[in-house]
Formats: structure tokens, sequence, C-alpha cells
């Protein structure tokens, strides 16, 4: 049985998320701006609300994307788990040491699941390095440290997302 789902807040992953889609995701809602709407969502013809608080009540959601203003992310998760949904949120989870244990309880207390979104777990090439490490085809490593070099792309990110 596929999972109902839907996507709150969202700048970037978002082919990762429609990439779900008919695999064990049914994504029924979503709530972005327009133009994410528009480029990644309406061919779906699934709808968009301006208003994310109105999703649970139009559709029995199951799991929430969680991709929204950070500022937000922690008020956001709250309501999604204790709307009987389990949570994948982009980082960061929250942007206090308060808000994370509240977090913790909510996930304890109601046995919901949470996880990050981190996209390169499955990056080919960090694949190739876990599965070297695992045949020990290398040494026993002692530290890693990887850097990931991104383009920030300022004219493309909303004002918060630099904020």
């Amino acid at each position: 049985m596929n999972r109902k789902a839907c996507i709150i807040g969202g700048e970037t992953h978002l082919s990762e998320i429609t990439g779900c889609i008919g695999k064990g995701i049914d994504l029924v809602a979503v709530s972005v701006n327009e133009d994410i709407y528009n480029k990644h969502f309406k061919q779906y013809g699934i709808p968009n609300y301006r208003n994310a608080d109105a999703m649970p009540e139009n559709h029995a959601l199951d799991l929430a994307g969680i991709a929204n203003e950070n500022d937000l992310k922690f008020e956001t998760v709250q309501k999604c788990m204790t709307r009987g949904m389990d949570v994948v949120v982009d980082k960061p989870l929250c942007i206090t040491r308060n808000e994370q244990a509240e977090i913790e309880k909510t996930v304890s207390r109601l046995k919901k699941d949470i996880i990050m979104l981190l996209t390169l777990r499955g990056n080919p090439s960090y694949m190739a390095v876990k599965e070297c490490m695992d045949k020990k085809m290398i040494g026993e490593p002692v530290h890693c440290h990887i850097r990931m070099s991104v383009q920030l792309k300022k004219e493309q990110r909303p004002p918060w997302f630099l904020d």
C-alpha cells in the first residue's frame, strides 16, 4: 500500500521527491509557491494549498515532506506529527536546542518516524567509498571530512533562504 504524502515548502530536492511518485508514495497535496508548483507539480494534477494546515482536513495523509523556511520548520514538524504523519525534513530540523528537545519528546510520545533529507547518502561516489570500507579494501579510517561545493544561486533563492 502506498503512503499518502504531502510536501510543505521546497526549493530544492524536488526531483528526488517527484521521482518517488508511484514508487510507494502517492503525492496527494503540496503547499509551495506558485512558480515551484507550476514547474514541478502542476503536471501531476496535485492540488497546491496556500495554507498547509488545510491539507490534512482534505486528505488522509500519513507522510509529510517538509522543506519550508527554517524558522517555521519546528512548528510544521510538530503539527504534522501531531496529526499522525511521519516526517521527512530538510536540514536544519529546527533552529534551537529547546525546539529539538520538544521534537524528540513528540517523536517519543507519538511513536512517529522522523528522518532528515540527506540526499547524498545514496550518491554513487559515497556509496563506492562505503563499499570499499565495508569490504576492508582500504585501511581502518581514522577521519573523514567531506565538503560539497554548490552554487548559491542568489537570484533563484527566496529571501528567507539567505537570511
